[in-house]
């Protein structure tokens, strides 16, 4: 695998996840004792990988020197082998345990995670600047698990005799990959979107200046329900059609003219060949400069996208990059809020079908779903592409990941099972789905796209 977990920043990460964000939340005491001791434990592996351990081969023979000693009457020169023995033996017990020590103490006062949440003060110095009411003071809730490019926080605001508001905000990440959205860009596109009748947070404010909180940030109305699931698909029975949701989301959205989009700062790329290519170069360049161990899957994968990218040139939509049950909040059976838009961009209406299509149970009732709410049918070789190309991107956003928290940029542990599982099975999927395309078209493949796919209505 190319995917491979530093063990000393994994032991650093856990320990700092247990001490900041599961004993503040455990209340009764054997949890909490647990819980302490799972803590020292860590803080033991991590010491014992950088301090040497016993020899205990020397303490077999010093053991045996004992008992050779001590089994007959001890004279005065045996009595000083014996004190010889023992302090040669304890003085690395009683070195190893002082620095042991130190390091207990160090870790007990590390409170600061790689890229803390604001503290109230911080919100509520945000909130009455963003709306000039001085009454106003916010509470910091909670903050979303994951995020690789932003940073999403829950909080309250009160406001004299106001109701209580629930906000989200959103931050920028130090660490986010190049191809990842700003909210400054973000914030303009969501509230044209949110005007068209698209099912977004609504937007209340941005800031730009990375000066007050590290990093740009925008401030959203929180939109009620639940999610359902994850990027793998549902996780509870929905009360609501899956395949027909999503097909009308989908296509509420790809059906809005981009070029009439009130959306300043948001880029316009055109869906055609040299475009893709230039996008799939970018992916290239990302893979070579992140990969440790270079996987054949995407070797292959990545030569293919780019000799074959005719395939999905076409009208440009606004693809919103990442639709999955893990950014879907559902209310009262219907959409109410779609999230995470980092991955927003203008491209072929394919990628968000192809995505969603791979994990939806009933994947030509989404399209027919898309088609009725007036989305344009994509050809098979669009889909076939835009499958492969999620695949490539999401195990490569695994490596970058990887490698980032190796490096120590984030010290969230939440994302690692998903990346440790999941990019073993992407590279497992890619050689099939790569070995069944080459053998039935060759590597360069001879189709075409077929003349009525359009992304919106009315374009060629």
């Amino acid at each position: 695998m190319s995917v491979f977990v530093d063990p000393d920043r994994l032991l650093q990460a856990l320990e700092r996840s247990l001490r900041q964000r599961v004993l503040p939340a455990l209340a009764e005491p054997n949890a909490r004792f647990s819980a302490e001791c799972a803590i020292e434990m860590l803080i033991h592996l991590a010491h014992r990988r950088h301090n040497a351990t016993i020899d205990a081969a020397q303490s077999q023979r010093r053991a045996e020197e004992l008992r050779q000693l001590t089994s007959s009457s001890v004279d005065d020169g045996a009595a000083r082998r014996i004190t010889e023995l023992l302090s040669a033996d304890t003085r690395f017990y009683r070195t190893d345990d002082a620095t042991y020590r130190e390091a207990l103490i160090a870790a007990a006062g590390v409170t600061a995670s790689t890229f803390d949440p604001p503290d109230d003060a911080a919100l509520t110095s945000v909130v009455r600047h963003a709306t000039g009411d001085e009454s106003a003071a916010a509470r910091f809730v909670g903050r979303a698990i994951g995020g690789n490019s932003k940073q999403t926080i829950f909080f309250e605001v009160q406001s004299g005799k106001h109701a209580l508001r629930q906000l989200v905000m959103r931050r920028d990440l130090p660490t986010a990959e190049r191809d990842r959205s700003s909210v400054t860009s973000e914030f303009a596109l969501l509230q044209a979107l949110y005007e068209k009748g698209v099912p977004v947070a609504k937007p209340l404010y941005v800031e730009a200046d990375a000066a007050v909180l590290a990093t740009p940030f925008m401030v959203s109305e929180r939109a009620p329900g639940k999610l359902y699931g994850n990027s793998l698909g549902l996780k509870e029975v929905p009360n609501f059609d899956p395949e027909g949701t999503l097909g009308r989301l989908l296509a509420h959205l790809h059906t809005i003219d981009v070029n009439l989009l009130d959306a300043p700062g948001f880029e316009r790329a055109s869906a055609s060949t040299i475009n893709w290519q230039t996008r799939i170069d970018g992916w290239i360049s990302i893979y070579r400069q992140t990969i440790d161990v270079p996987a054949a899957s995407l070797e292959v994968g990545l030569a293919w996208l780019r000799a074959n990218a005719h395939l999905v040139a076409g009208a440009p939509v606004i693809v919103h990059g990442d639709v999955g049950y893990h950014n879907i909040l559902f209310h009262e059976g219907r959409v109410s809020a779609l999230l995470d838009w980092e991955l927003v961009h203008t491209g072929s209406a394919a990628e968000d079908l192809a995505y969603v299509r791979s994990y939806i149970g009933k994947p030509d009732a989404l399209i027919d779903a898309y088609v009725a709410a007036g989305g344009s049918a994509p050809n098979k070789e669009a889909l076939t592409y835009c499958e492969v190309f999620g695949d490539v991107r999401n195990a490569i956003y695994g490596v970058v990941a990887m490698r980032q928290f190796n490096r120590g940029d984030y010290d969230d542990v939440s994302a690692l099972p998903i990346i440790l599982s999941s990019y073993a099975r992407y590279l497992v999927k890619l050689d099939s789905q790569l070995n069944e395309i080459i053998a039935r078209e060759g590597f360069i493949s001879r189709s075409l796209p077929r003349q009525g796919f359009r992304g919106v209505a009315g374009e060629g």
